[in-house]
């Protein structure tokens, strides 16, 4: 029997849900003494040790999804949500049939979540359903003040902890098992590292708003090429469909030319992404966890606010106003005269207010506060 299975966003070749495949990994073997995990995703990042990948990546009959999740389910002791945006709307059909009593009789003994964060809600129903969803849970670890209070006012008996975001834990992980040894970069110059992507257009959004975002992001590249930084492009989400690939190119091709520009393409080793964001003099970033990963790895960043998680994160961490550029709606120039000075200065703990020790000691409470801690039985 599976130890626990993990839900998520996880097997679209995203940076920031690789990281939490990793982090649940190391953490559940080590904390909760798991030797059998699995994951709903259909491939997975570079881990420790051998997990399954519960979805097949050839579709059979109509419903093989469905069917292999619900089986995975019912041979896991455990189903944990962990990290990222997961609880705003209806669960998919195989959870619901998870959640019911004889299939509860089959020996899967809880579900939980941890390192999460709880709405926006998609939909009055959307927040009815999570709710009784939570209400089920043997805990939940929130990532955030904002899902604290939200589950808090559900008025729900499961136990709420307030946590941080598993990201953090990349520095335990680091310790434990060092990446492979990186490649040679240009030097001689300082380096900032730039994360961009699409938001809108795969959301029913408004796209006028994500071209107006993409619009900012070019003009303050093209004002720190001007004053002669490297710029090295991360391509964060290598989705074929959702990716980052084509707008990462976009804003590389708005630069005419410039010499000192480096595009590091999508890696399924989260490890060794997050060495090369430790080698930039600071991070400008749209998506949300090159900047987590930034404040992880003791590099100044300046993040683009274009979803409430983003501005969740800051608020949690005390990052002060004056370094806050909201949904790129600060000049970019500006942006440009304010990343220049954190390059410059290199100390990222004066933009905020609490220390990564902390943050990474709160992100700890994941799995330390979990029932199935081996500390707490």
């Amino acid at each position: 029997m599976t130890d626990f299975l993990f839900n998520g966003y996880y097997g679209y070749r995203n940076t920031g849900d690789d990281v939490f495949c990793v982090v649940a990994d190391w953490g559940s073997r080590k904390y909760w003494g798991a030797r059998d995990l699995a994951f709903v995703a259909t491939e997975l990042p570079v881990l420790s040790q051998p997990a399954h990948a519960i979805i097949p990546t050839a579709r059979r009959y109509p419903g093989q999804q469905t069917v292999s999740r619900t089986l995975s389910g019912m041979g896991a002791r455990h189903m944990v949500y962990f990290g990222g945006s997961t609880l705003h709307s209806p669960q998919e059909l195989w959870v619901n049939l998870l959640r019911q009593t004889l299939v509860q009789k089959v020996g899967r003994k809880s579900i939980a979540a941890a390192g999460v964060s709880v709405g926006p809600f998609k939909s009055a129903e959307g927040e009815r359903e999570i709710r009784k969803l939570i209400s089920e849970m043997s805990y939940i670890a929130v990532r955030d003040r904002a899902s604290f209070d939200i589950v808090k006012a559900m008025n729900v008996e499961t136990p709420v902890i307030q946590s941080f975001d598993p990201a953090l834990l990349m520095l335990d992980v680091m310790a434990d098992s060092p990446p492979p040894a990186l490649p040679q970069r240009a030097t001689g110059r300082p380096v900032i590292g730039v994360s961009v992507c699409n938001v809108e257009r795969y959301h029913g959004g408004d796209v006028g708003k994500e071209q107006r975002r993409v619009a900012s992001v070019k003009a303050t590249v093209k004002a720190l090429a001007a004053e002669g930084f490297a710029l090295r492009f991360f391509v964060f989400n290598g989705h074929a469909a959702s990716g980052d690939e084509a707008v990462t190119d976009e804003v590389i091709a708005s630069l005419d030319g410039y010499p000192h520009v480096e595009k590091l393409p999508y890696c399924d080793d989260p490890k060794v992404v997050y060495a090369e964001l430790s080698r930039c003099d600071a991070i400008f970033g749209v998506r949300l966890h090159a900047c987590i990963l930034a404040y992880t790895a003791g590099v100044p960043f300046i993040l683009v606010e274009y979803h409430r998680k983003c501005g969740d994160f800051l608020d949690e961490i005390g990052y002060t106003a004056e370094g806050r550029v909201g949904d790129a709606t600060v000049d970019p120039v500006e942006t440009a005269r304010r990343l220049t000075r954190l390059a410059a200065e290199g100390r990222p703990h004066r933009l905020c207010a609490r220390s990564v020790d902390d943050s990474r000691e709160l992100a700890r409470v994941n799995f330390t506060a979990a029932p199935y801690c081996e500390g707490r039985r």
